[in-house]
């Protein structure tokens, strides 16, 4: 239940998917799209995923 409730709140989840099976259904590229050089790239903020990356480490993006 506590897991559950952490993948909700981090959104990896989304609430009405608050079942054990929705979690084995995981896969890795949905941790993936979480980070935040991913995020500034979908944005169109950046022209590739490591010039994102570029843009954080040099703290244009925080």
């Amino acid at each position: 239940n506590a897991l559950l409730r952490r993948l909700v709140r981090i959104g990896v989840l989304d609430e009405g998917k608050m079942k054990l099976d929705y979690i084995l259904g995981l896969k890795v590229e949905d941790f993936l799209e979480r980070r935040l050089q991913t995020q500034v790239f979908k944005l169109g903020l950046a022209k590739s995923i490591h010039h994102a990356r570029v843009l954080i480490r040099q703290r244009h993006i925080r």
